[in-house]
């Protein structure tokens, strides 16, 4: 059941801490229960209403969308930054092996949403070992066939997230 707080500081995020991480048959199921309210951001709906993130994620514009707007709305502490470093830094970025997920070698929507998702985790109470297991799971559920690593030296900037591309380079046109 979500609950939401009492009451609303503006320019606050308010982050309920539930999250759980489940391993089934070796493979990383991540179900995050951290619900956040902006006060100011607005959720969803609008200024004020929640803005849920669940999984196992779904392979939606929607959801992608979601985390892009986490990646925007949140902006992390000094340790939790460092958290996200410690996670991210650890592997690959999917659409430029050159770079880690950490920094990637642009502000691709690929990128943003898996910044937004780590944000999220994080805020909620997520360590680095559980947000780099649901960023690998994320891009595994947005390209099942898993990514070359090559998008951004083959054009791959503008083609969809689930072609093996970035996703766009501009937050106001996503390539789904």
């Amino acid at each position: 059941m979500k609950r939401k707080p009492s009451h609303r500081v503006p320019n606050r995020t308010s982050v309920s801490r539930t999250r759980s991480v489940a391993l089934i048959a070796g493979a990383a199921v991540v179900t995050l229960g951290a619900v956040l309210y902006f006060s100011s951001v607005g959720g969803t709906g609008g200024a004020g209403d929640p803005l849920t993130i669940q999984g196992p994620f779904a392979r939606t514009r929607a959801q992608v969308q979601q985390f892009m707007d986490a990646n925007r709305a949140i902006t992390l502490t000094a340790s939790q930054e460092a958290t996200r470093v410690e996670a991210l830094s650890a592997i690959p970025a999917a659409c430029c092996r050159d770079s880690t997920a950490d920094t990637c070698c642009c502000d691709c929507n690929l990128s943003r949403s898996i910044w937004g998702l780590a944000k999220t985790m994080i805020v909620g109470g997520a360590g680095a070992v559980e947000v780099r297991q649901a960023a690998q799971t994320w891009t595994k559920t947005l390209n099942p066939a898993g990514y070359a690593g090559d998008a951004c030296y083959t054009g791959g900037c503008e083609r969809s997230m689930q072609t093996d591309g970035c996703g766009g380079m501009n937050e106001d046109n996503l390539v789904f």
